[in-house]
């Protein structure tokens, strides 16, 4: 095929291989539905109400985008389905989110192989076919893209559309004239516009990545997993409690995408209620950040708790008024431990530069230096309101005695030194035949009373602690650590998580569970000892045998007096909770 010239110099051509290649920029579906949904918003359309909906038409499943914006004309749809060409401005004061002309052609190719776009704008209508299957079945070397107009008032089409007309009857779902004018009809209004998407991608087992069947009013994201090497199945899996709603459910998604909504969206007959984090987040707190590469006023930052859901936290990045990335955690967020988690960040950057994916922005110093700005602020905030954990508040580890009245002695003693009450921000939990240590907190003493009682109710609620491991038996009883120094000495890489008194209650039964298991098998190895216990006429060496099998037996009541000493430990430091609670709130 002969390249065309300009001024006899050769041009570019574009493959139709490439409506394939360009679709791969999204990897995540719902990143695609964004695209179509940014192209109503925009303020070249700016329709004020977007229906999202799935419907069978001739037996397959269709995605359907229809919306009351200003409709389009030929050339502008012309323009639409072709790649690069993005003439949008700001108009009054709405700012658009598409930039490189490229957003229908990657988000309806990544949801579907073949997409038809009926618009009207008042004066005339139009048709245009954006099809994989259409380029395949002409084997086609580069995109041809068949457009039908119609005068709106006659209703009748122009001369020059029959050929896109038959090409379109062969190779779409609508086979006649009728069928065509009945999808622009569906158009409610004098402009509007229609995308159908058909031919939905389908994983590696056959099924489409949706599911439409779960929830009849939203559109939830499948994962196909293969269980045998011949065999398949389409399995739903539940995602982790802390992973966000937006990343499988599409009127999750919808409900943030914007952070001020100017549309209303209709997914599946029912409106998607917005969600304002100025009412969903409690602690809320306005900062500040003025980027030293840009002579620019600064720019607002909203942090608070997620009151809703403590597992779901980072930073909700907006650019243009459009979300980019959505629960970002920044440094602190990211390390181990409780800092940072359940803040919840919101800035808008519209000084960076997007992807052309519209998820993420372009690697650079300036969103360097944004997140580096955004962690510290963040720890900044972490600190104000949850200043009770053993990250950022002055604490001593010490070693809980055997006895409760020891115990209070110790924890006495320490806050008299701070001038204060100790408070119990943590307990650690090592396995058994080691030490049990707690992190105190001495409040300053010249706190109202009522502050006092917030900081005691913080305390109880990030206190953190480890589930006893006391099932181990394997290894050799560890002796009670007796001085500071060699506490610091004691390694163990166990899970934290928060304590409350009924944690300290779930200890104890585990506790007890353990003692239990030792119990019986002590029994067993004696029952054993004396199954096998040698006659008085057996020689020295079977003695010597019963010896070493008696020393075997006498293993597990070592165990056991260090259960039971580990349970006098738990139950110390629970009747220290209460009187230490008691105590600080009076």
């Amino acid at each position: 095929m002969a390249a065309q010239r300009h001024q006899d110099i050769p041009m570019s051509m574009l493959s139709a291989n490439y409506l394939k290649t360009n679709a791969t920029s999204h990897t995540w579906p719902f990143g695609a539905v964004a695209e179509l949904i940014d192209n109503a918003y925009d303020p070249d359309v700016n329709a004020k109400k977007l229906l999202i909906n799935v419907e069978p038409i001739r037996g397959s499943e269709c995605l359907t985008f229809t919306d009351n914006g200003n409709g389009m004309d030929s050339d502008t749809i012309h323009k639409m389905l072709s790649f690069g060409f993005s003439d949008k401005q700001t108009i009054n004061g709405h700012v658009p989110v598409g930039l490189y002309g490229n957003g229908f052609k990657s988000g309806s190719m990544r949801l579907g192989k073949d997409a038809i776009v009926f618009t009207k704008n008042g004066t005339t209508m139009c048709v245009g076919l954006l099809s994989q299957s259409y380029l395949e079945n002409i084997k086609a070397k580069q995109i041809v893209l068949p457009i039908i107009t119609y005068c709106q008032k006659s209703r009748r089409k122009k001369d020059q559309s029959k050929a896109s007309l038959n090409a379109i009857m062969k190779h779409s779902l609508f086979c006649t004239d009728w069928e065509l004018l009945e999808q622009l009809d569906a158009i409610t209004g004098e402009h509007g516009t229609r995308v159908i998407i058909w031919n939905l991608r389908k994983t590696f087992n056959g099924q489409t990545e949706f599911d439409f069947d779960e929830d009849e009013n939203d559109i939830r994201i499948l994962v196909d997993i293969m269980n045998t090497p011949c065999k398949t199945q389409k399995t739903k899996v539940t995602l982790e409690q802390s992973e966000p709603q937006c990343k499988s459910s599409l009127r999750a998604y919808c409900s943030i995408l914007y952070l001020e909504p100017r549309m209303e969206i209709i997914l599946r007959g029912q409106k998607v209620i917005t969600q304002l984090f100025s009412k969903s987040l409690s602690n809320i707190e306005k900062y500040t950040y003025k980027p030293r590469f840009l002579t620019i006023e600064k720019i607002p930052i909203t942090f608070g708790k997620n009151a809703e859901n403590m597992e779901q936290y980072g930073i909700m990045m907006y650019h243009k008024n459009r979300l980019i990335k959505a629960y970002e955690r920044v440094g602190c967020q990211r390390k181990a431990g409780n800092t940072g988690v359940g803040v919840i960040g919101i800035i808008e950057c519209n000084y960076l530069k997007t992807a052309h994916n519209k998820q993420d922005f372009d690697s650079s110093s300036e969103y360097s230096n944004t997140m580096k700005s955004l962690d510290r602020k963040v720890l900044h905030y972490w600190q104000k309101y949850c200043g009770n954990s053993s990250t950022n508040c002055p604490s001593r580890r010490i070693l809980i005695q055997e006895t409760h009245e020891e115990i209070h002695t110790q924890m006495r003693t320490r806050g008299q030194e701070n001038n204060g009450l100790p408070v119990i921000t943590s307990y650690y939990s090592l396995a058994p035949k080691r030490g049990k240590y707690i992190s105190i907190m001495a409040p300053e003493s010249s706190k109202s009373k009522k502050a006092k009682e917030d900081d005691t109710h913080n305390a109880v609620e990030c206190l953190d602690a480890t589930p006893c491991s006391s099932n181990s038996t394997d290894s050799p009883p560890r002796p009670h650590c007796s001085s500071m120094a060699s506490q610091t000495e004691v390694r163990s890489p166990i899970k934290q998580e928060s304590l409350s008194e009924r944690k300290l209650i779930c200890q104890m039964q585990d506790l007890k569970m353990t003692f239990q298991e030792l119990t019986e098998m002590r029994r067993v190895q004696f029952q054993m000892l004396e199954k096998n216990k040698p006659d008085a006429g057996r020689s020295q060496a079977a003695g010597s045998l019963s010896d070493v099998g008696r020393r075997e037996a006498e293993k597990p009541q070592e165990l056991l007096q260090e259960v039971e000493k580990q349970w006098k430990v738990l139950e110390a430091a629970k009747k220290h909770f209460k009187a230490t609670m008691t105590n600080w709130t009076s």
